[in-house]
């Protein structure tokens, strides 16, 4: 049984990562009503062509809002920050389950705090880009899967931690053993 509760936390976790990373790299965390234009954290694109985004030196920073460029490359680096948490949760995770034991029911509560981590700057960078507003536009996909992928990792986090705090430590953790081959 719990080989099956290991296996659904860590294709969570690394589902998790990724749609951090696509919502992170794919430009589309606003559209133009149009349609032209998506806005990513790094670049707006206007059909095939893609430029950095935003840039003072071609007049993207002058919104009414003076602190809408610091915000939105603050949301940009809190999405990057989650990725390298995730990353670093993933090895967590990893480590904790390849471990004995007794160090396991330790380091389950290092990886839901962990996930927390990898939670918090995502959805901060969520709750910027739902602020910030760029006339003529709509949210996209982009912002939909952030949700999804700090909404995960915090539901996660804190599972993980009430079943770590609150777990059965008389039970013996399974033996999770390679198959042999041959």
């Amino acid at each position: 049984m719990l080989i099956v509760v290991y296996s659904v936390t860590v294709l969570l976790a690394i589902a998790s990562n990724v749609l951090n990373v696509v919502a992170t790299v794919v430009p589309k965390w606003l559209i133009s009503n149009a349609g032209q234009q998506t806005y990513g954290l790094f670049l707006v694109c206007s059909g095939d062509h893609c430029r950095p985004y935003p840039r003072a030196d071609k007049g993207d920073c002058e919104q009414d809002n003076e602190l809408f460029c610091p915000l939105w490359q603050a949301a940009g680096a809190g999405m990057i920050l989650a990725g390298v948490v995730g990353a670093l949760t993933l090895v967590a995770l990893l480590g904790t389950l390849c471990s004995s034991s007794r160090k396991r029911e330790r380091g389950w509560k290092l990886v839901a705090g962990m996930m927390m981590m990898h939670a918090v700057p995502s959805a901060v960078a969520v709750v910027i880009m739902i602020d910030l507003e760029v006339p003529g536009t709509y949210r996209g996909p982009s912002v939909t899967l952030a949700l999804v992928a700090w909404s995960t990792s915090a539901l996660m986090g804190i599972s993980i931690l009430y079943f770590a705090t609150r777990g059965n430590y008389g039970h013996r953790y399974e033996q999770l053993t390679t198959p042999r081959i041959g």
